[in-house]
């Protein structure tokens, strides 16, 4: 609702038998204006279905295993993402060792928290855990590189719709 809609709403409230006084519409068109975007994110954050990214970690390893022996002693980013409920906002975290990583995507890890073995990649506040799952995705080069092309495309179809609009 933009501020004409808000102001229209208001007045006919206010000149309905029954309605809200001058007084009580000032208040509530100043809540609005203040409060706007935390209402709809909330509104937002309560309709969505599906899980939602809540984290990103990842870290630069060495491969030590291999069915290949030239792929042995290559780089290869491992990354970890955590996917929750009712779309909490995701934060980002690298590993210190921040050297721009390759990427194959070697395998793919969908894991329950409760059935986790494995240590998350970095410690850090996750809220809700047993409401989390983790996919862990392991990239070398060639196939780093194609998923940040396709991630460019989707920014790029994401800022079209936003100009658009």
């Amino acid at each position: 609702m933009d501020s004409n809609q808000l102001e229209a709403f208001l007045t006919a409230q206010t000149k309905k038998p029954g309605g809200i006084t001058n007084d009580q519409a000032a208040v509530i068109a100043k809540f609005w204006k203040n409060h706007r975007m935390k209402i709809q994110d909330s509104l937002i954050n309560q309709s969505r279905w599906g899980n939602t990214l809540k984290n990103i970690n990842w870290r630069v390893d060495i491969k030590s295993q291999s069915r290949h022996m030239d792929q042995l002693n290559s780089p290869v980013a491992i990354v970890e993402m955590e996917l929750g409920k009712n779309g909490q906002v995701p934060y980002i975290r690298t590993h210190p060792d921040q050297r721009s990583f390759p990427g194959e995507v070697a395998k793919v890890r969908l894991q329950h928290q409760s059935n986790d073995s494995h240590p998350p990649l970095l410690q850090g506040s996750r809220g809700k855990e047993e409401e989390s799952e983790f996919l862990t995705l392991e990239f070398d080069e060639i196939k780093l590189n194609q998923m940040l092309k396709k991630l460019s495309e989707i920014e790029g179809s994401i800022t079209s719709l936003t100009q658009a609009t």
